[in-house]
């Protein structure tokens, strides 16, 4: 039996005071000016489960599945003090045009989850 991923989520930022992390700008949708762009975030990607050591990565995908980010070989470990691990990815997200991304995460090379991002353009006007 493999651990579950229990928590993604992509932000603007993470701190980490006595062992808790605090996210702040939490979204599942940005809305860029121009094409290409790029927008840097954080992404916190929470596993629980069976203890032992394991290794996860993820794609992201453009519209029509062309993987723009590839991160791969996280290591991370489960046991009986620390039955929830937490990773805190930064990352810089090319979005080369406007559409539906999504996030697939792997756990020893095995689907996990997959997670979408919309991508829609700024109104004229309007200031990111």
């Amino acid at each position: 039996m493999k651990p579950v991923l229990c928590t993604f989520v992509i932000c603007d930022r993470v701190t980490s005071k006595q062992g808790k992390f605090s996210l702040e700008g939490v979204f599942y949708r940005i809305h860029p000016l121009l094409y290409p762009a790029k927008y840097k975030c954080f992404l916190v990607v929470g596993w629980c489960g069976v203890p032992g050591t394991y290794r996860f990565g993820l794609r992201f995908l453009a519209p029509g599945g062309r993987v723009t980010l590839e991160i791969n070989d996280f290591q991370f470990s489960i046991g009986p003090s620390s039955p929830y691990h937490n990773t805190i990815i930064n990352a810089e997200l090319p979005l080369p045009e406007e559409g539906i991304y999504n996030f697939e995460i792997y756990l020893e090379g095995e689907p996990a989850g997959r997670f979408p991002l919309h991508v829609i353009t700024a109104p004229a006007g309007i200031k990111q």
